[in-house]
């Protein structure tokens, strides 16, 4: 049987969807500094996914996912992009059934080391610096309860995208995500709008791959078959 979280911040395991938190965003801080003041909530070499959870006090959901993007957008150290890529696809179909946040022992148990994540979030941090700069609420249809379910289910999608072993192709999928993410936590619906049109940039270029490898495929079936 699979095993809830059972970590001392038990609350962390299943955080209320991230519709009930909007409320709470404008007496938060940065969308940068909630990142980095996560992977240092607790000491040690290593960090679990667990310790990432329990340190994010609100928006939990949506900046996991944003956490889980980043391997596949910046550089980051190896093995970052499969510890991170199977819960990326458990949140965003949670999302997308407006689920609580909540995630297996064996996904939770996952550890990385802290020096790796921190140094990937302070690559990240000039990035999120010019992007908060713009935010500000607005399209704020597209932050609605039922927005966010639909927005999910693009997002399993564009989970599974990512795990596909094309090289590269992972990378259009994940700048999706953030950008969706990012609208949510800072109820930004312009973002989202972006995001949305990141995602239908990424799901015709992994099709146009596949399509290509196919018919490659086919064409050296074909040529040796040939008499």
């Amino acid at each position: 049987m699979t095993r809830y979280c059972d970590f001392p911040l038990h609350k962390a395991a299943r955080v209320p969807h991230l519709s009930a938190m909007t409320s709470d965003r404008h007496s938060a801080p940065p969308l940068s500094h909630m990142l980095t003041d996560a992977a240092q909530q607790s000491s040690g070499d290593y960090i679990t996914i667990a310790q990432l959870v329990a340190g994010l006090k609100t928006q939990a959901l949506a900046l996991l996912l944003i956490l889980f993007a980043l391997p596949n957008i910046l550089p980051s150290p190896p093995g970052t992009t499969a510890i991170f890529g199977a819960p990326l696809v458990l949140l965003t179909l949670q999302m997308a059934l407006g689920r609580d946040l909540w995630l297996p022992r064996v996904v939770l148990d996952r550890a990385m080391p802290r020096a790796g994540l921190l140094s990937l979030l302070a690559k990240a941090q000039p990035y999120f610096a010019r992007v908060e700069r713009l935010l500000r609420p607005r399209l704020l249809v597209l932050t609605s309860p039922s927005a966010q379910r639909a927005l999910g289910a693009v997002m399993v999608l564009l989970s599974v995208m990512i795990m596909l072993p094309i090289p590269l192709a992972n990378t259009g999928p994940s700048i999706a995500i953030t950008l969706m993410a990012i609208g949510m936590v800072e109820r930004d619906g312009a973002f989202i709008l972006a995001g949305i049109a990141a995602a239908i940039g990424a799901t015709l270029l992994v099709v146009t791959i596949y399509w290509a490898l196919i018919a490659l495929a086919l064409a050296q079936v074909t040529a040796w078959l040939a008499p």
